[in-house]
């Protein structure tokens, strides 16, 4: 390593040679030459603090995308859900009155119930629950 009393002119007596200063006897450039240029840049011309911000931007962008997928996700299960327990709330009165049509015979009510229960099927039927392809996405943690 050098020093500076190595340097010929490192003295205020004359204006020192730069080239002199930040290479050392063998030609090769000192840690003071590295620390003196600009921050590293990428052949895109971006700085990797610029690189740095723009990873965080898109690693943002991908997991709000997911959280909205997800969101989406569990959204139509809720519905989903909600018609099913309509569905089963009026198939169990319907077998409660068959019960009780043994007994009393209500053909009217019978028939409410067999026409509202068609209805729920439907709505139950046009319910989509949105199935993302989690592998795909690159996140099969989140497929249970």
């Amino acid at each position: 390593m050098w020093s500076r009393l190595d340097i010929p002119n490192y003295f205020p007596t004359s204006k020192p040679c730069l080239s002199k200063i930040f290479h050392n006897q063998h030609g090769m450039a000192s840690s003071n030459d590295i620390r003196l240029n600009d921050p590293v840049v990428h052949e895109s011309g971006t700085t990797l603090q610029d690189a740095y911000k723009q990873g965080q931007r898109e690693m943002r962008l991908h997991y709000r995308a997911l959280l909205r997928i997800f969101k989406e996700h569990v959204e139509g299960v809720k519905a989903r859900h909600q018609m099913e327990v309509e569905f089963e709330r009026l198939q169990a009165k319907l077998q409660m009155l068959d019960k009780v049509e043994k007994v009393f015979g209500p053909v009217k009510e019978k028939q409410r119930l067999i026409c509202e229960l068609g209805l729920a099927h439907d709505r139950m039927r046009e319910v989509k629950v949105p199935n993302p392809d989690w592998c795909k996405l690159g996140e099969a943690w989140l497929d249970d």
